[in-house]
């Protein structure tokens, strides 16, 4: 009796999911279905023809353990190929329903044209709000491809005043994606069993 406890207290422990001796920073977490909003959404700047790099920014949830992505807030902005920028009435739209929401502003999400997913100088001028633990990802391709699997993209977070690159290692460890709902009805339950 005491190993099923054991095991069912570790459902309701982040440290069961993470390795939370490797950072100080909170645990991301948030579902596929809002990774595959996030970039459609970041994919809808431009035409199919000719796209360019759109901007989102993630809200959610932040405690000092565990932050959850909940919306996905897509600004007016002006953009091209190989740029964007969001106006200060634009983002003071997203503050104020940031706020209405009573969320917090966690990261901006934007597209890079190639597989190259660091920050550009104009990434690190341009960040919106940053502050410590702020994060900023960066959609290979535009986006067009998803951000899927989430290693795939470049993680920067705010630290003591700039930007620091993320590993992917590290990303895997820090990002969780998990599923909006499951039926156990349907879904092979192997995959589902405690250890």
């Amino acid at each position: 009796m005491q190993s099923l406890l054991t095991r069912y207290s570790k459902i309701f422990h982040r440290d069961h999911y993470l390795d939370t001796a490797a950072s100080i920073y909170p645990a991301v977490y948030l579902t596929y279905e809002m990774a595959e909003t996030t970039a459609r959404l970041v994919a809808s700047f431009g035409s199919s023809r000719k796209p360019h790099e759109g901007i989102v920014y993630w809200a959610g949830i932040a405690t000092s353990s565990s932050w959850v992505i909940v919306s996905v807030l897509t600004p007016e902005a002006e953009t091209t190929p190989g740029s964007y920028r969001t106006t200060v009435r634009a983002n003071a739209y997203v503050v104020k329903a940031v706020n209405e929401m009573k969320l917090q502003i966690l990261a901006q999400v934007h597209g890079h044209p190639t597989d190259w997913v660091n920050h550009s100088l104009g990434d690190n001028i341009g960040a919106f709000m940053p502050y410590e633990g702020f994060y900023s990802v960066i959609l290979p391709g535009y986006g067009l491809r998803g951000m899927l699997p989430i290693e795939t993209c470049g993680f920067h977070r705010f630290e003591h005043g700039r930007f620091v690159y993320i590993e992917a290692g590290e990303v895997k460890k820090h990002f969780v994606v998990v599923p909006s709902s499951v039926d156990f009805r349907r879904t092979d339950k192997s995959s589902w069993q405690m250890k």
